[in-house]
């Protein structure tokens, strides 16, 4: 195995081979000659964030710059999940970190890229390691380019060339240019020729004449997926059984926006459905009571918001009688009749219930929880107070700004659990709301 270091301002420790006359590009070279890349059975190659010292959307950025250079050339990826590494190594993970107190390279260095090739010239582990220690990094770009400033996009998608096996290229116009340019997070013709001379023209999914594969949910059992390529529709089916209460289906994991959608007894699309789920979190809930819930097969979609790529996990759970689990118990003391506004876990292991009515005509309902910065999770559940085990619908993921979503006939009493993750102490604002109702 041999490592191979690039960065961003200048080349280290790295040997080019020099691209036909016409172009600029470089690839690395392996023993015999032969390119560092990636090879097929590796796609889509995994790689994993560490958020710390991301600004908010740092990571969906990143995924951005992926699916940038994955519509390019015949290379995909997918985002395997965030990462507590905070160093590179050779450890066997694909990561993408931002270096404070351990840079170990030139203060003006941006980035910096190793990848570990086989002999025969297969990559089989790279890292990225970005300078936290003399930049603060942002998202978006002004008009203005401030002093001590970078931009993810700018330098993710110069370095993912790296990553991929491309070196520096003598093109002005090209992402892979040496030196850092701001606005520079498209790729040129010279990028494109190079990606492409490694792994050939994008790869496009073609549906069979028989149509998308479609797979069974078993009732309960979490499937693990993921959308690699921009476009890429995943299709689902599950058995509700006649007599059924309720079907409640939720992805997790998903780290960019993913979209959920749901029919009947037939395919859906983005402009054909039932019911959507679309907040934007890509941790979508769906929730469906009599007498929208039909007995039969009920289909499902997974589709990445305007290209984007993420894994992710799939659950749908058919629920037996009547919906909120039957008879209403007594409000337990200590219960909030909700008003949406402000309110705060004070102290590790508190949790608060609220309760408010829905009309007999809602169809549609939200709850968020906004504003903080610790991990609270949201439980929603109707005719009972809901527990982390027993609820209708819930919001778990790792930010704690949780959005659930329900779907159907939704009329009657709602409680709503909100605790703190691991004793989370923070700040939060509940809102509700409820369409039809």
């Amino acid at each position: 195995m041999r490592p191979h270091v690039r960065d961003a301002a200048y080349a280290v420790l790295l040997v080019l081979v020099a691209a036909p006359v016409a172009h600029g590009w470089a690839v690395q070279q392996q023993s015999g000659g032969r390119p560092g890349r990636w090879a097929a059975g590796s796609m889509p190659v995994p790689y994993r964030v560490n958020p710390q010292f991301l600004p908010s959307g740092g990571v969906q950025t990143v995924d951005s710059c992926f699916l940038t250079w994955s519509q390019a050339a015949g290379i995909t990826f997918r985002n395997a999940g965030t990462t507590s590494i905070s160093v590179a190594g050779r450890d066997g993970a694909n990561v993408l970190v931002w270096v404070r107190d351990s840079w170990r390279y030139g203060n003006g260095t941006l980035g910096v890229t190793t990848t570990t090739t086989n002999w025969d010239g297969s990559i089989f582990e790279a890292d990225i390691e970005f300078n936290a220690l003399h930049y603060t990094w942002q998202n978006r770009r002004g008009s203005s380019w401030p002093w001590g400033v970078q931009f993810v996009a700018d330098i993710a998608t110069h370095e993912i060339g790296h990553f991929l096996g491309l070196g520096h290229s003598n093109d002005r116009s090209a992402t892979m240019y040496p030196t850092a340019l701001p606005g520079i997070d498209t790729l040129a013709p010279d990028d494109v020729n190079g990606a492409q001379y490694l792994y050939g023209p994008p790869r496009v999914t073609t549906p069979t004449p028989s149509g998308p594969q479609v797979v069974a949910l078993a009732n309960g059992a979490a499937a693990q997926a993921g959308i690699a390529v921009s476009g890429e529709r995943d299709f689902y089916s599950v058995q509700v059984p006649a007599g059924s209460g309720s079907l409640a289906i939720s992805i997790s994991g998903a780290t960019a926006d993913l979209d959920l959608y749901a029919a009947y007894n037939r395919l859906p699309g983005e402009q054909s459905f039932d019911y959507k789920s679309d907040t934007g979190s890509g941790n979508e809930t769906m929730n469906l009571y009599p007498p929208d819930l039909r007995s039969g097969t009920w289909f499902l979609l997974v589709v990445g918001y305007r290209g984007a790529v993420s894994s992710y996990s799939i659950r749908a759970v058919v629920g037996a009688g009547s919906p909120g689990g039957g008879t209403p118990q007594p409000v337990p003391a200590g219960t909030v009749v909700l008003t949406t506004g402000p309110q705060a876990i004070s102290q590790p292991g508190q949790s608060h219930l609220y309760q408010f009515p829905a009309r007999s005509t809602a169809t549609r309902m939200v709850v968020r929880s906004l504003g903080t910065r610790a991990d609270i999770d949201v439980y929603v559940r109707r005719g009972q107070p809901p527990t982390a085990q027993a609820y209708d619908a819930a919001g778990t993921g790792p930010t704690g700004n949780e959005v659930v979503t329900l779907s159907g006939s939704l009329g009657g009493t709602w409680y709503v659990l909100v605790a703190g993750y691991n004793g989370a102490v923070t700040p939060y604002e509940l809102r509700i709301e409820i369409a039809g109702g």
